[in-house]
C-alpha cells in the first residue's frame, strides 16, 4: 500500500529531550550495558562461518558500537575498546594484536559517529531516506574501513594469517563490518518504534510477518526441502523484507532482515544453505552479499515509503487548507467582527473588510505591513510580551489598542490564536477583533465616577482613627472600622445612640457645654479627652469635632476623629520611668568610682540599653581594704538593672561581716536564690585591694577571666572563676586567691560584653585584643585605657549594633 494512512506510524513522534547532566550510576549503568551487547556480539561473530585470522565475513559488534554512540554518546568507547579487546584476547592471536583490534575496533564507529552527527538534521530513528543513506554510506562503508584498515595491518604486522594475505583480509574485515552495521544498528536504533505499536491488529500482522519470515529461511537452511535450488529459493525471503517496510516501514524492514540474516548465519555456519558450495572466501562474499542486499533494501525502501507517506499527508494537508479557506472566505468578508492574520514576521497577511473599516484603511492598504504600524508607540512592548506567548502557543482574550488613520484611539476586545506548523513551529497568528471603543469610554468614565464617590469612603473604612458621624441632634449615624476596634463596640450597637456610651466622667459637665457651644457655632473643636470603652478600661484620645453644612448652609451633621494615644501615653510614662532608673544607677556607678592611695582605679561602662545589667562597685572594707567588685547579670534592659541593684546591696551588707570575698560570695549566692527566677544568674568577680601589704585577694563566680599584667607587659597571673554563677546552685563554693602586687602592676577587669563585640565576619574581639591594646597603650591612664578598650572594640565591631552591656575596670598599682 502507498497511501500516507497504510503505515502503523502515521504521526511522527516527538523526541524526548533527556537531562544533559547524567549521574555516574547511570554512566557506569550505560558502560557496563554496552560491555556486554558488544561482548555478546563479538562472540557471535567469532562464531560466523569462514572466519580466519579473527576476520569475520559478519561482524555484528560494529552495528552494535555504532548504534550505542549514535544513542548515548561518544562517552561508551572505553566499553567498546575494552569489549573489542576482551573478545579478542582469549583468542588464538597475540595479545598485542588483540590490543591493535580493540584500537580499530573502537575508532571506527566513532568516525563513523562522528561523520552522521556532521550531517545535516540526522536523525537516529531513521524516518527519512537521508537518514538510512547516511547510515549506509558513512556508517556501514567509512566507519568500517578505519576498523578494516587498523586491524588488517596489525594482523600483518603481528604475523597472523587471515585468508589469503593482506588484501584479502582487509576485504573481507571491511565486508564483514559494514554487513554487521546495516543489519544491527537499524534493528537497534528504531526497536523502540516496534514496542510502541500497541493496537491489536498491526500487533498481529507484525507477528505474522515474522513468523512467515522465519519459516521461509529456515526452508533456505533446510538440506532436506529439496523442492528447487537453494540459490533459487533464496529470493523468498524478499516478500517479507518488502511487507516490513510497506508497513511498518525502517522499524519493521531493519527487524525482518536481522532474522533472515540471523537464520542465513546459523543455517550456513552449520553447512545447509546457499553458500558452502566454493571456497570459503567465495562463499564468505557471496553470505556477505545476500545479507547486505537484504538489508539494504528493506531500509532504503522503507526509508522512501516513509517520506512518501509524510508528502502525501502535507500535500493532504494543504488541499484540506485551501478548501477550508475557500469555505470560509465567504464566511470571514461578512462577518461583523474584525479577523487579522500575521505570518511569523508580524507582517498582515489578511484583514476582512470589517477590519479594515474599524482602522479606516483599505485592504491593499493594511496588507503586508507590520503590527506595529497599526498601534501607538507606547503599547509596542506590551505588545511585544502578548506576542511572545502567542510563539509558545498560548491562546488568549486581550483587550487592547490600535491607532486609526486618522490618529484616534480604537479600543477592542482582541481573541487570539497562535498558527503553529507540524513540527511546533510559530507560524503566525490569528485575531477575533471587536470594537469596544464606545463601551471602553463609557466605563472609563463611569470608574472615574466610582473612584471618586468611593475614594472616601476607602480612606474613612481604612484610617487607623476612629471616626463617628453624627446628626445634628448628637444621635450616631456612621463609626467606621477603627472605632469597633478601638472602643469593642460593635457598629448596630452604636447606631441611633449618642457619643455619651463614651465618657469616662472625668471630663465635667462644663467641659462638654462648652464644646457643644463651640460645634453649634460652626467651629472646629480639638482636645484631649480619656474615654471609656465597651470593656470598661479607660483610653486616652486626641478628638477633633468637624461640623457638616448642607447645600443650604445649615449645620445638619458631625464629624469626629478620634486618635488613640494611649499607648504613646504609657511609653512616655516608660521613658520617664526608664530615664529614672537610669539616674538611679548612675548614682550607683558614680558611687563606684574612688581614690585610693597606692592604687589608680577607672571604670568605663557602656549599656546596651537605657537600663544596664553588668555589675560594678567599689567601697572600703571594715579593715581599710578596698573592695573593687565587677559582674555581669544574664540578659540586659530594667530586669538585669534591678538584679544588679540586689547583688550591690547583699555585697555591701555581708562585706561588712566578711573578710574573705569567697565567703561573700557564697552567702550572696544564697540570697539571690531565694530572690530571683531560675531564669537569671549573675556572675561576679570580687577584688580586695591591700596597699598595705602590696599584695590582692579575689574570687570569681562564673566571671569571665581577669589579668594581672606586670610592667613589661607580660600576664603575671589569670583571675580565671574559682566557682560558677550565682544564684544557680545551693550548693556553690568558692575559693579565695591571694597573690602580691608590685609597683607597675596593671590590672584588667571586664564582662563578656567587650571580649563577645562581632565584627561583620561573625568574629568576636576576645581577650587577646583586649591585651594587646592594653599592652600598647599601658602608659595612659587608667581611665584612658578603661575608655580606650571599649572604643577599640567597637571599632572592630563595625555597623554591628551592640548586643549586651560593656563594663571594664583598670586598677594601675603605683
Amino acid at each position: 500500500m502507498t497511501t500516507a494512512s497504510s503505515t502503523v506510524y502515521s504521526t511522527p513522534k516527538k523526541q524526548t529531550n533527556r537531562s544533559p547532566g547524567l549521574r555516574l550510576g547511570r554512566l557506569a549503568l550505560e558502560l557496563v550495558c554496552v560491555f556486554a551487547a558488544c561482548s555478546l556480539a563479538g562472540e557471535i561473530g567469532l562464531a560466523a562461518p569462514f572466519t580466519s585470522g579473527n576476520v569475520s565475513p559478519v561482524w555484528p559488534a560494529a552495528g552494535v558500537a555504532l548504534a550505542a554512540i549514535l544513542l548515548v554518546g561518544y562517552r561508551v568507547w572505553p566499553a567498546i575498546a575494552l569489549a573489542a579487546f576482551t573478545v579478542n584476547f582469549f583468542t588464538d592471536i597475540p595479545h598485542i594484536a588483540a590490543a591493535g583490534v580493540a584500537i580499530g575496533n573502537t575508532t571506527g564507529p566513532l568516525f563513523g559517529g562522528w561523520l552522521l552527527r556532521q550531517l545535516p538534521s540526522f536523525r537516529r530513528s531513521l524516518p527519512r531516506l537521508r537518514d538510512v543513506l547516511g547510515i549506509s554510506v558513512f556508517g556501514a562503508l567509512c566507519g568500517t574501513a578505519v576498523s578494516a584498515t587498523v586491524g588488517a595491518w596489525v594482523l600483518y604486522f603481528t604475523g597472523v594469517s587471515a585468508w589469503s594475505g593482506l588484501g584479502s583480509a582487509w576485504l573481507m574485515w571491511w565486508f564483514g563490518d559494514a554487513t554487521g552495521v546495516v543489519i544491527v544498528a537499524p534493528l537497534l536504533l528504531t526497536f523502540t518504534e516496534l514496542l510502541s505499536v500497541r493496537e491489536k491488529r498491526p500487533r498481529v500482522e507484525l507477528a505474522c510477518m515474522l513468523v512467515g519470515a522465519f519459516a521461509v529461511s529456515s526452508a533456505i537452511f533446510e538440506p532436506r526441502l529439496g523442492l528447487m535450488p537453494a540459490g533459487v529459493f533464496a529470493f523468498g525471503v524478499f516478500p517479507f523484507v518488502l511487507w516490513g517496510a510497506i508497513r511498518f516501514e525502517v522499524p519493521g524492514a531493519a527487524c525482518v532482515s536481522f532474522l533472515i540474516s540471523a537464520i542465513a548465519v546459523v543455517g550456513t555456519a552449520h553447512g545447509f544453505g546457499p553458500f558452502i558450495s566454493r571456497n570459503a572466501l567465495q562463499n564468505a562474499m557471496l553470505l556477505q552479499s545476500f545479507l547486505a542486499v537484504t538489508s539494504v533494501s528493506g531500509v532504503v525502501l522503507a526509508g522512501v515509503i516513509a517520506e512518501r507517506a509524510q508528502l502525501e499527508r502535507r500535500q493532504s494537508t494543504l488541499k484540506t487548507l485551501e478548501l477550508s479557506e475557500k469555505k470560509y472566505r465567504g464566511i470571514v468578508e461578512t462577518a461583523y467582527e474584525g479577523i487579522w492574520k500575521i505570518n511569523a514576521h508580524l507582517e498582515t497577511t489578511f484583514v476582512n473588510r470589517r477590519m479594515a473599516e474599524m482602522l479606516g484603511h483599505t485592504f491593499d492598504e493594511m496588507l503586508g505591513r507590520p503590527l506595529f504600524d497599526f498601534m501607538f508607540g507606547i503599547d509596542v512592548e506590551q505588545k511585544k510580551a502578548e506576542l511572545e506567548r502567542r510563539r509558545h502557543g498560548v491562546s488568549e482574550q486581550v483587550e487592547t489598542r490600535y491607532r486609526r488613520k486618522d490618529g484616534r484611539e480604537l479600543w477592542a476586545r482582541v481573541t487570539t490564536s497562535p498558527i503553529m506548523s507540524e513540527n511546533g513551529r510559530f507560524e503566525g497568528a490569528l485575531a477575533m477583533v471587536s470594537d469596544i471603543t464606545e463601551e471602553r469610554r463609557a466605563e472609563l468614565e463611569q470608574r472615574r465616577a466610582r473612584e471618586t464617590i468611593n475614594l472616601l469612603s476607602r480612606v474613612v473604612e481604612q484610617t487607623a482613627d476612629s471616626i463617628v458621624i453624627t446628626d445634628y441632634e448628637g444621635k450616631i449615624e456612621y463609626v467606621n472600622p477603627a472605632f469597633e476596634a478601638t472602643t469593642g463596640y460593635v457598629r448596630e450597637e452604636v447606631v441611633g445612640k449618642t457619643p455619651r456610651l463614651l465618657k469616662s466622667d472625668l471630663q465635667d459637665q462644663a467641659f462638654y457645654s462648652k464644646l457643644w457651644n463651640q460645634i453649634l457655632l460652626g467651629e472646629d473643636f480639638r482636645g484631649t479627652l480619656v474615654n471609656r470603652k465597651k470593656s470598661g478600661e479607660l483610653y486616652w484620645a486626641d478628638q477633633t469635632i468637624s461640623p457638616i453644612k448642607d447645600s443650604a448652609g445649615t449645620i445638619c451633621h458631625f464629624v469626629s476623629v478620634l486618635k488613640d494615644i494611649t499607648a504613646f501615653r504609657k511609653q512616655q510614662e516608660q521613658e520617664l520611668q526608664l530615664k529614672m532608673a537610669r539616674e538611679v544607677q548612675q548614682r550607683l556607678y558614680h558611687g563606684a568610682t574612688m581614690c585610693v592611695s597606692d592604687f589608680e582605679i577607672a571604670s568605663a561602662i557602656y549599656p546596651a540599653e537605657e537600663t544596664c545589667g553588668d555589675y560594678l562597685d567599689s567601697f572600703s572594707m571594715p579593715d581599710g581594704r578596698t573592695c573593687v567588685g565587677i559582674g555581669d547579670v544574664s540578659g540586659h534592659g530594667m530586669d538585669s538593672a534591678l538584679v544588679m541593684a540586689l547583688t550591690r546591696a547583699y555585697v555591701r551588707s555581708f562585706a561588712q561581716v566578711e573578710g574573705d570575698v569567697a565567703a561573700i560570695l557564697q552567702r550572696v549566692n544564697q540570697m539571690l536564690l531565694e530572690d530571683i527566677e531560675d531564669t537569671r544568674f549573675v556572675t561576679l568577680l570580687l577584688v580586695c585591694l591591700d596597699g598595705a601589704n602590696g599584695s590582692m585577694a579575689y574570687a570569681s563566680a562564673g566571671h569571665v577571666s581577669g589579668f594581672l599584667m606586670n610592667g613589661s607587659g607580660e600576664i603575671d597571673h589569670v583571675l580565671e572563676s574559682s566557682g560558677p554563677p550565682l544564684g544557680l546552685f545551693p550548693a556553690s563554693k568558692f575559693v579565695t586567691s591571694v597573690m602580691p602586687l608590685k609597683s607597675q602592676n596593671l590590672l584588667i577587669l571586664m564582662t563578656d560584653g567587650t571580649t563577645e563585640m562581632m565584627a561583620s565576619e561573625d568574629e568576636q574581639f576576645g581577650s587577646n585584643r583586649v591585651l594587646e591594646y592594653v599592652r600598647g597603650h599601658r602608659h595612659k591612664s587608667a581611665s584612658e585605657l578603661a575608655h580606650g578598650i571599649y572604643r577599640a572594640a567597637r571599632d572592630f565591631a563595625g555597623d554591628n549594633p551592640q548586643q549586651d552591656d560593656a563594663t571594664g575596670v583598670i586598677i594601675k598599682v603605683a
